[in-house]
């Protein structure tokens, strides 16, 4: 059975006729299954779901370009710049009692573990890293980094524009 299906995603139909197609696959699986009486037997199942991207480059607009800004960190350089460096968890911490929020396992000597500054919780430095790859807001307080950044950049700028122009009125005023 060589099915192949199209899909327009620009249709708003389109969710509806991947529900069918995908209904019409899982009765016919169904149907093999409940035909058949001799025991073992075993299917290939071969699912390809390619999506293609038709966007024209002359479509993309600010609005776009803005969205596609990251919303994450990438790489632990700029993780550490942020958060600051991980913590050596040592024999006699605190910590070792407790688990992690993100993989609810205990923390463990010799491991290293990160501070969040936003909410003071703590969590293994490699789940709270992976977590920051992909999102690059708190796990638990939803605090977002990457806007706390660009929130400081901004006031820095504008403080910057401002010391220009007492300078300048200083200088005119002279």
């Amino acid at each position: 059975m060589n099915d192949e299906y199209q899909i327009d995603l620009n249709n708003e139909n389109s969710i509806l006729e991947l529900q069918q197609i995908l209904n019409q696959f899982q009765n016919s699986i169904l149907n093999i299954q409940s035909g058949t009486d001799i025991g073992d037997n075993r299917y290939i199942l071969e699912l390809e779901i390619v999506v293609e991207n038709n966007i024209n480059e002359n479509n993309i607009n600010e609005n776009n370009i803005n969205e596609n800004i990251p919303n994450y960190f990438k790489n632990i350089k700029e993780i550490n710049n942020n958060l600051g460096k991980p913590i050596y968890i040592k024999k006699h911490d605190d910590i070792l009692d407790k688990s992690c929020f993100i993989c609810l396992e205990k923390y463990e000597y010799k491991k290293y573990k990160r501070i969040l500054r936003c909410c003071k919780n703590t969590c293994h430095k490699k789940c709270i890293d992976k977590w920051l790859k992909k999102n690059s807001s708190c796990p638990i307080c939803r605090h977002d980094f990457l806007e706390e950044e660009n929130q400081e950049e901004n006031q820095e700028e504008n403080q910057e524009e401002n010391q220009e122009e007492n300078q300048e009125e200083n200088q005119e005023e002279n």
